[in-house]
């Protein structure tokens, strides 16, 4: 089964972006869409990207957190209600305001990513992805099982 992730960042930070997506795209099947706030420029294709995605990555650092098209997509995917993982890239930022309640609210937390050639950082990212995969399941199976018993 093909996943859909989408990864956000800011263009003046690319820290881990291409390691991340590297690795993610070697240890499964996942179907990676890039997001910035130059990229793509077309909003109604945003908007369909972070729809139709299953996890939503936010690379989380001071870029990230001043770009007004960056910050729209990460309130988009929360509206939305999609699985969040949210990585700091830069051990010296600590997210705050909007960023910092979206991103410690999630339930993997804040992911700190200390060296994006490190694979046990790489594979904790992996982990993570794939624990809200199974969570999204058991949870939709759980709302099929209980809207069967009560039409019975």
């Amino acid at each position: 089964m093909s996943r859909n992730i989408v990864i956000c960042h800011s263009s003046k930070n690319k820290t881990g972006l291409k390691e991340i997506s590297d690795y993610l795209t070697s240890k499964c099947t996942f179907n990676i869409s890039i997001l910035n706030e130059n990229e793509p420029l077309d909003l109604s294709f945003r908007a369909q990207l972070i729809a139709e995605c299953d996890t939503f990555v936010v690379l989380s650092n001071a870029s990230f957190k001043s770009s007004i098209d960056c910050m729209e997509c990460l309130h988009f995917a929360k509206d939305l209600r999609k699985d969040i993982i949210c990585i700091n890239t830069n051990m010296s930022f600590r997210p705050y305001g909007a960023l910092g309640a979206i991103c410690y609210s999630t339930r993997s937390g804040l992911v700190q990513l200390e060296n994006a050639s490190d694979g046990e950082s790489l594979e904790k990212i992996y982990k993570l992805i794939v624990a809200t995969e199974v969570k999204r399941d058991e949870m939709k199976s759980q709302t099929t099982d209980r809207i069967q018993s009560a039409s019975k």
